[in-house]
């Protein structure tokens, strides 16, 4: 399970939140510990409830996790998709509870989010800050704009290069 230390400042102060049922509320910071590395995780309402509350939290059912991420959506928090037939969610704005890409890289990661659902929802750039993409030509050469590179890969190796040598054919 992915350790998350909470932004409180920002959970604290969060205006989205009030758009959240009171009984709910306290929910979305016991559920952003599900997140994996990039903020991504499955979805599936009885998938969430063994996850985060059939050890100990036995006072809530599957029904009140139906409502409660339906609530989280409606109020912005976070964005459900869906992804090789699994439901998927992002935690909006998760952005500075992550760990840093070194970090990240080693760890494991659901699917990227589309991102359009991204830009949309969030209110501050994916990376805290820095620059979300690298300009380019986009000549359809392979020469793109590295938008939202420590969020593409999924599985596989993180850092590693792999190299090819071409032969000239006569």
């Amino acid at each position: 399970m992915p350790k998350r230390i909470i932004d409180g400042d920002k959970l604290y102060t969060s205006d989205k939140i009030t758009r959240v049922s009171k009984e709910y509320r306290a929910e979305y910071a016991w559920l952003i510990g599900m997140g994996l590395a990039n903020g991504v995780c499955e979805a599936s309402p009885k998938l969430v409830h063994h996850i985060a509350y059939s050890y100990n939290r036995e006072d809530i059912t599957v029904e009140d996790v139906v409502k409660m991420l339906d609530e989280f959506e409606t109020a912005e928090m976070i964005v459900r998709f869906e992804f090789e037939g699994k439901a998927w969610m992002y935690f909006v704005g998760c952005e500075s509870c992550l760990p840093p890409p070194s970090v990240a890289a080693k760890m494991k990661k659901g699917p990227t989010p589309p991102p359009e659902l991204i830009k949309r929802h969030s209110t501050q750039p994916l990376d805290n800050g820095k620059t979300l993409c690298k300009t380019g030509l986009g000549l359809g050469l392979g020469l793109g704009t590295g938008c939202m590179d420590e969020f593409a890969k999924t599985e596989g190796p993180t850092e590693e290069v792999q190299s090819f040598q071409v032969e000239e054919i006569r």
